[in-house]
């Protein structure tokens, strides 16, 4: 996925080829999570060296930790790791061009309006929640309405609803505008 940009880390979901423990080098596979402290600039699809101590996730009395990050295939963790680009990403295709597209969204959103409307505009329409306030997302769970800031159905009605409102303002035939909606929520 994105890196995913906090106040003061950035979030990498990384797919591991090898690991490297006390000089010795083997492939693996699997999903790590990364979190560094420094903020450079890593996108989507970059090659990285990851240095640091690796762990399995906790869990607690109350929260297990492990089952959460095991459902999207998260076994293990590396906080605070020292980050290297190795190679940037050259490659292209379909995600790499949807993953630009989301932060050249989430750019022009920053740009446009000021915050806490920015984050909370970023997180209803590309589903990005990291820039929302805490207490923004406190008040939409307490009266009920958080699920329209994560990506829903109702996501997908609205945007649906502005691509056939502005094909059909464009005299686009129906059928053809129907198709072409159905790829927009698609790629949304």
């Amino acid at each position: 996925e994105a890196p995913q940009r906090r106040s003061d880390s950035l979030q990498l979901r990384v797919a591991a080829e090898t690991v490297t423990y006390g000089g010795r080098t083997q492939a693996t596979s699997g999903i790590v999570l990364v979190n560094t402290p420094n903020n450079q600039a890593i996108a989507f699809g970059d090659h990285i060296r990851a240095s640091g101590d690796q762990f399995q996730p906790p869990t607690y009395d109350t929260f297990s930790y492990a089952d959460y990050l095991a459902r999207p295939g998260i076994y293990s963790l590396m906080p605070n790791a020292a980050v290297e680009i190795v190679e940037s990403h050259t490659d292209f295709s379909l995600a790499s061009v949807l993953v630009d597209l989301r932060e050249q969204a989430r750019d022009r959103i920053d740009a446009a309006l000021p915050e806490p409307y920015a984050g909370l505009l970023t997180g209803i329409l590309i589903g990005d929640e990291s820039q929302i306030a805490p207490e923004i997302e406190d008040a939409f769970a307490r009266t009920g309405a958080s699920h329209v800031i994560a990506i829903s159905g109702f996501n997908m009605v609205v945007v649906s609803g502005i691509v056939l409102a502005v094909l059909k303002r464009i005299q686009v035939p129906d059928r053809r505008a129907a198709l072409i909606s159905i790829g927009v929520v698609v790629v949304y």
